[in-house]
């Protein structure tokens, strides 16, 4: 009888194979009931910003196609265009990044076929999107690892901190410290940057830092849409402190973490590896399946 396989999971090396994103662009079509042959992923800011467009445009070299990059009024959409090498448009996608909480809103109203998100989906978001007939995304074909990131915490480079303990850092994002000299170094306000509230940026250190040691955000700490722009303000603020992933350090200095034990762990990749950084976590994807 007839059998089926996953077609993902295979390279299609024939002259009669379909072409990749055409085929994949129409199935996101046909779901939605859409004509044109487009998707959009949205989520997190984290991935949207650096990696997924590199994922994009690694996708489409390998498919042999060109790929443009079409900036957009929000600097947080954008939208990629593949063309074949006569020029003709073949598919689209469009990415918006808003945080990681989006993208679960998103993937429920059907209007993202990938969700993006520096965090794990929390299981009241898997029983929204099972409530609508959206499946387990908690399940292997739903949740995909794309990668292992750190959580810094950053400071002007001119700041005389150099490391600081979990407990430290968040007395310093709660307000209890509000004051560097509380702290041993010079005297001058302590002025906290954050992620915004839908950033899973924001989640993880707000798990691994805040909710363990009950404390909530200062309400001063002004919150950025960007990590790229939080990063570039804490790095022009000599009494700034703030928190992004790793690769959105830019001009801004990294702050070692400092255990209980007096052990000192830099932010490194090495040491987001092997989890002995304590703020590491990983990045998802989650999928849509017709």
């Amino acid at each position: 009888g007839r059998m089926e396989v996953d077609g993902s999971r295979f390279d299609c090396i024939s002259s009669e194979c379909p072409a990749g994103p055409v085929k994949a662009a129409v199935s996101a079509a046909s779901l939605y009931g859409r004509q044109k042959a487009e998707f959009e992923i949205a989520g997190s800011n984290a991935i949207g910003s650096q990696l997924m467009p590199l994922i994009i445009k690694a996708y489409a070299d390998k498919l042999k196609l060109n790929v443009t990059q079409v900036a957009q009024p929000d600097p947080l959409d954008a939208v990629f265009n593949f063309a074949d090498g006569s020029g003709r448009e073949l598919a689209a996608i469009k990415l918006r990044r808003r945080g990681s909480s989006t993208s679960f809103r998103a993937l429920q109203s059907k209007s993202a076929l990938i969700g993006m998100s520096s965090r794990p989906i929390k299981q009241v978001e898997v029983d929204r999107l099972r409530a609508a007939g959206l499946g387990n995304m908690r399940g292997a074909n739903n949740e995909h690892v794309i990668g292992l990131d750190g959580l810094i915490v950053i400071t002007a480079a001119d700041n005389p901190a150099i490391s600081m303990s979990l407990d430290d850092v968040g007395k310093v994002f709660s307000g209890q410290v509000t004051d560097w000299s509380q702290l041993g170094y010079p005297p001058g306000e302590s002025k906290v940057y954050a992620p915004g509230p839908d950033s899973g940026t924001w989640e993880s250190f707000n798990t691994l830092v805040m909710e363990p040691r009950n404390l909530k955000l200062i309400g001063t700490a002004r919150r950025t849409g960007t990590l790229a722009e939080q990063s570039d303000l804490v790095a022009g603020d000599p009494q700034g402190i703030g928190v992004v992933g790793l690769a959105y350090q830019r001009d801004a200095k990294a702050l070692n973490m400092e255990a209980t034990c007096g052990l000192i762990t830099p932010p490194s990749v090495f040491s987001i590896k092997t989890s002995e950084y304590p703020l590491s976590r990983q990045l998802y994807l989650y999928l849509l399946h017709n």
